[in-house]
């Protein structure tokens, strides 16, 4: 399982002002592999930084955020012909976040090149070819979707990053991040509920699984508004039996609905974080899981809703969480 982070840019006052794409999943090697290359980024050396997710590439061949990576690497050190290779490779695997690739600071400098403008035609094309493909009735909407979802994971990956590397965005405070974050959520909800009021609430056979999964993520983060996510929940549990959306996604709503409303988690996928400072202003999170209803059976009800084990799935954020 893996959980998509960002990566920065090509000169250090550049640096942080840009995007990466960055993965973690329970491979040792990977992860020692990941680490390595961003604490390499974090402080300039990109040469090392490109070493070390070439080695990944190695692992994880053909994988697209590797490629990403390492496309953001070559941008770091100049070669634009390398960089474009990579990113059209991107593409034939079949990569689904345009936009990570459309609005990354680091690419700004390709933007008015003839590859470029090839590059972004392809994109489109493969999007309408997708939509085709699965029978997407409302193509705008999904694309939407896409960009709303570069925008809603943009100051979480800042943060993250901010919290695990010392040098990473020093021109952001966390109380910058927090409100510029809680300002696109709110933004990505009342989009939604604009849509919901014109077009009712749209799910896979609409706008595709991945824009269904997307439209989840944004209620899933509308904790300011737990109205909306009960009714967004309500609305769920049917296209869930429709198999219109994923049980999973339902899942993980119902916790957080729960959690929002001081009630038990069902599914224990809600944690605590506790955030700790130490004296050279290092920040440390400590997570721990939101109190269960029933947890004998807790395991069972996650594999009927296709969830991993929870012990699994802790050991997986304790790793997030580099604790």
């Amino acid at each position: 399982m893996k959980a998509i982070l960002l990566f920065t840019g090509m000169l250090m006052s550049q640096l942080l002002s840009g995007q990466r794409l960055i993965l973690l999943d329970n491979d040792l090697q990977a992860q020692n592999l990941i680490k390595e290359g961003d604490a390499a980024y974090f402080s300039g050396d990109f040469k090392k930084s490109i070493q070390s997710y070439q080695q990944l590439a190695e692992i994880k061949h053909h994988d697209p955020e590797v490629l990403f990576n390492l496309a953001i690497g070559f941008m770091a050190n100049g070669k634009t012909d390398s960089t474009f290779h990579l990113l059209f490779a991107i593409i034939d695997s079949g990569y689904r976040q345009a936009d990570f690739i459309r609005y990354t600071a680091e690419f700004e400098k390709l933007h008015g090149s003839a590859k470029w403008k090839t590059l972004i035609k392809e994109l489109d094309a493969r999007f309408t070819d997708y939509c085709k493909t699965n029978s997407i009735t409302n193509e705008k909407v999904a694309k939407q979707l896409d960009y709303l979802f570069y925008i809603d994971q943009k100051y979480q990956r800042i943060g993250t990053f901010k919290r695990r590397y010392a040098c990473a965005y020093p021109q952001y405070t966390d109380k910058a991040i927090d409100s510029l974050q809680d300002n696109t959520f709110r933004k990505n909800v009342d989009y939604l509920k604009q849509l919901f009021a014109k077009d009712g609430y749209l799910w896979k056979s609409d706008i595709g699984k991945e824009a269904a999964h997307i439209s989840w993520i944004i209620a899933q983060h509308a904790d300011f508004d737990t109205a909306f996510q009960k009714e967004y929940l309500r609305k769920m549990k049917v296209a869930v039996d429709m198999n219109e959306a994923s049980a999973k996604d339902y899942a993980y709503l119902t916790d957080r609905v729960r959690k929002n409303t001081g009630e038990k988690q069902l599914y224990g996928t809600q944690m605590n974080y506790i955030t700790t400072r130490d004296s050279t202003g290092k920040i440390k999170v400590e997570s721990g899981i939101w109190p269960v209803e029933d947890e004998a059976n807790l395991n069972q009800r996650r594999k009927e809703v296709g969830l991993v084990p929870i012990e699994e799935y802790l050991q997986m954020m304790k790793l997030l969480n580099n604790h």
